[in-house]
């Protein structure tokens, strides 16, 4: 249980650290770069769900 828990903040920091990454570096695939941000959110929120559901 706390080994998933570290594991979804680690995650949330990740995805925080590259959506910064995504504002501030004008890189070519901003469509891309939208597109894993929402797949990100959607990962994260599901592994919220499991981590509230198996506690």
């Amino acid at each position: 249980m706390y080994f998933l828990a570290a594991v979804h903040v680690l995650l949330a920091i990740n995805v925080f650290l590259f959506d910064v990454l995504c504002f501030f570096i004008p890189w070519p695939p901003v469509a891309a770069c939208t597109f894993g941000r929402h797949l990100r959110v959607c990962m994260v929120a599901s592994l919220n769900w499991l981590l509230l559901s198996s506690g």
